[in-house]
């Protein structure tokens, strides 16, 4: 009985042992995992990081392109009233001087009858010596 006992305790601690190395086994399968583990939330750690970097990389060129669509649009309107206004200042220059010559072809115009009347007397008067010489020339 007592050899029994004994060896009750040698198989209870060969398989005691034998779970031992299991559990060594399992205990280092366990440590891999956690340093995969670790590893794979480093990885996540990372591609969250670069994620966020890359997110607000864009919401900055985001709001570069809108700025610069509102420059863009300022810029075309700016264009657009000095265009408008420099056509303004032409046509007031072209307005003023149609009536500068308007005016100045009305005022020759007003001077037409006397220089009319005037080459007329003068004329008349050449007509008239040119007939008193030729009288003259006959007689």
């Amino acid at each position: 009985m007592l050899f029994s006992f004994f060896l009750d305790i040698i198989n209870k601690t060969l398989l005691f042992l034998g779970g031992l190395q299991e559990a060594g086994s399992l205990a280092s399968d366990l440590k891999e995992l956690e340093e995969q583990l670790s590893i794979a939330h480093g990885d996540k750690d990372v591609a969250t990081l670069r994620s966020e970097s890359l997110a607000s990389d864009l919401k900055e060129l985001s709001d570069e392109l809108n700025d610069a669509k509102s420059e863009l649009s300022t810029l075309k309107e700016e264009q657009l009233a000095e265009a408008l206004l420099t056509m303004e200042e032409e046509k007031a220059l072209w307005s003023s001087k149609e009536r500068a010559t308007v005016k100045a072809f009305e005022e020759k115009a007003k001077s037409y009858p006397f220089e009319i009347a005037l080459l007329s007397k003068e004329l008349s008067e050449v007509i008239f010596q040119n007939f008193v010489d030729y009288l003259l020339n006959i007689i």
